[in-house]
């Protein structure tokens, strides 16, 4: 806004003097944020929040996204290896079913220890790959 401003003294005696006129004065709000000689003042300060929390939405999403990219790969990673698993069981099992057919041998009990063994693993395996889902 512009103004102008007028002044007159009176002193001691009650003797006014001339009043005199000033050039238009330009008058601006106190700024409410001052870092060396950049002032801002209310919408200077709501520009800048307003950018602060659009950047803090723009940054949330892109997390958001590459956090769902992650756990998509992850998903897929998990899938492939109980499709695995389950190839290995059957591959177990189908050695079990033909040793079963034959009197008990050393391959029997082999194979019994072996498919023990992988269910094992592969329990381990599911749990960890969830675990790692669930990050």
């Amino acid at each position: 806004m512009e103004y102008v401003v007028t002044a007159k003294s009176q002193d001691s005696r009650g003797a006014l003097s001339i009043v005199v006129l000033s050039e238009e004065v330009l008058v601006k709000s106190k700024p409410i944020i001052q870092i060396g000689p950049l002032q801002l003042g209310k919408g200077g300060a709501a520009l800048i929040l307003l950018l602060i929390l659009a950047a803090s939405f723009g940054g949330g999403i892109w997390f958001y996204k590459k956090r769902q990219d992650k756990l998509i790969l992850r998903v897929v990673f998990a899938e492939s290896e109980v499709s695995k698993i389950f190839k290995l069981i059957t591959e177990d099992v189908e050695t079990l079913s033909t040793a079963l057919q034959t009197p008990p041998t050393a391959e029997y009990d082999y194979t019994l220890k072996k498919l023990q063994e992988n269910l094992k693993k592969m329990e381990l395996y599911i749990q960890k790959g969830l675990e790692k889902i669930k990050k």
